[in-house]
């Protein structure tokens, strides 16, 4: 795909990009790992990106109910992924749903949701956060969460609820979903803090690959299907890494380097002995220390 800047003038230039669609799973705020891959290509020149990530979407979502046929899922997206096609593969999938909703992205389903919000027949939750940051003071803060359970779009169930966040009592920050799971007041803090997750996606997971560690935005070749093997393997050292980073205590408090961390991940490869029972296929998981 291409794209063009400052079209028509002397400063034109144009970037040549490949786009892929991830599914990565959230396992913690600091740890974040692809478990499918598909590409996107071979799509018509008119279409949306809406299309074209919802076309990936059905091929990937196949894929990753193949591998994991009885792994409960439950998706998060942003708001592309706010429309009935998702909603029915996740149906057909028994997936759950928790996807970044704007007024935009279903007007009906807005506008309902709205009308009950001024009549007053929605619920709320209000809770007291103190955010920790590194090197910097505490910080608290109201959330305010509004919700409505029992709206239907397209024959699917969904409850919409939205978060206030409040600092020094005035408006920080706001945000919306949609989801698949009706909300109570036992579970809307943990629905809010799920929700707000989906950044890491993109911050732990694409940002780190493109601008810190791997530079997947470079192109590594001119041939396609090395670029693609590429991406994969950079997608198969990150999980390694981020394994052998959170697997090990201690790893992470001494500040070690990319570089480093990887020459110690390699030296262990290389010096482990293999058994023959690590040849055999067999479930287990994976502890923090």
């Amino acid at each position: 795909m291409t794209k063009t800047y400052n079209k028509g003038t002397d400063e034109e230039s144009t970037i040549y990009y490949h786009q892929v669609l991830e599914a990565k799973i959230v396992l913690d705020d600091d740890m974040v790992v692809s478990i499918a891959t598909e590409f996107i290509e071979n799509e018509a020149k008119n279409m949306t990106k809406q299309d074209c990530e919802i076309n990936s979407f059905k091929r990937l979502s196949k894929s990753l109910k193949d591998m994991f046929p009885r792994l409960p899922i439950c998706i998060l997206g942003d708001s592309l992924y706010a429309c009935g096609p998702i909603f029915d593969i996740c149906k057909k999938n028994k997936w759950e749903f928790l996807i970044r909703y704007k007024d935009g992205s279903i007007p009906t389903l807005a506008e309902e949701y709205k009308e009950i919000n001024e009549m007053g027949e929605n619920e709320e939750e209000v809770i007291e956060i103190e955010y920790m940051y590194k090197r910097k003071p505490k910080i608290k803060a109201t959330h305010k969460m509004k919700w409505v359970n029992d709206l239907y779009y397209q024959g699917h169930k969904v409850a919409v609820m939205e978060l206030e966040i409040e600092k020094n009592q005035k408006k920080w920050k706001e945000f919306q979903w949609v989801t698949s799971i009706d909300v109570t007041n036992w579970t809307a803090g943990e629905f809010a803090e799920t929700g707000r997750k989906r950044w890491l996606i993109e911050n732990e997971g694409f940002n780190i690959q493109k601008n810190y560690r791997y530079m997947i935005t470079h192109a590594n070749s001119l041939n396609y299907n090395a670029m693609k093997n590429h991406y994969l393997l950079t997608q198969l050292a990150d999980v390694l890494v981020q394994l052998y980073e959170n697997g090990v205590k201690g790893i992470k408090l001494i500040k070690r380097t990319i570089e480093k961390i990887s020459e110690g991940l390699l030296d262990s490869i290389k010096n482990q002995q293999l058994k023959e029972e690590d040849f055999i296929y067999e479930r287990f998981q994976v502890r923090r220390e």
